[in-house]
């Protein structure tokens, strides 16, 4: 049972991946839902400045303000609750893995240990896809 709940929290680092490429490939979309009171909206994309973050898993957009100055929004945060939440869930059963693993077979110690290790890859990958964009 434990190894199940430990790939459930790999799936939702690997849904913020998921989310976060999905927020890369449409700079428009993203920016222009998100956009917030007070910023320029027009409906040509080099009207604002978008990066790519690990935390949150998204993009900054940076919109000229109508006053003036900028403004910024950042998308990804509810996909990134979502993934350290299983983050937390993973830790608790790297915890427990010793106390709960004496009953466990084999397998199901290989497939806790390889969910683990995807756990941190997933985030080592969200790192790594900011920093190239």
């Amino acid at each position: 049972m434990i190894w199940l709940v430990c790939v459930a929290a790999a799936c939702t680092v690997w849904f913020a991946m998921a989310s976060a490429y999905v927020d890369a490939r449409e700079i428009e979309g993203q920016c222009f839902s998100s956009a917030p009171p007070g910023a320029i909206v027009t409906e040509d994309a080099r009207a604002f400045a978008s990066d790519r973050t690990a935390i949150p898993a998204g993009r900054l957009c940076t919109y000229d303000a109508q006053d003036g100055g900028t403004v910024e929004t950042q998308t990804g945060w509810p996909t990134t609750i979502m993934a350290f939440v299983g983050t937390g869930i993973a830790g608790l059963m790297l915890v427990a893995w010793p106390i709960l693993g004496r009953r466990m077979t084999a397998v199901q110690h290989v497939l806790t240990g390889s969910a683990l290790l995807a756990t941190g890859l997933g985030w080592v990958s969200i790192a790594v896809f900011a920093s190239n964009g």
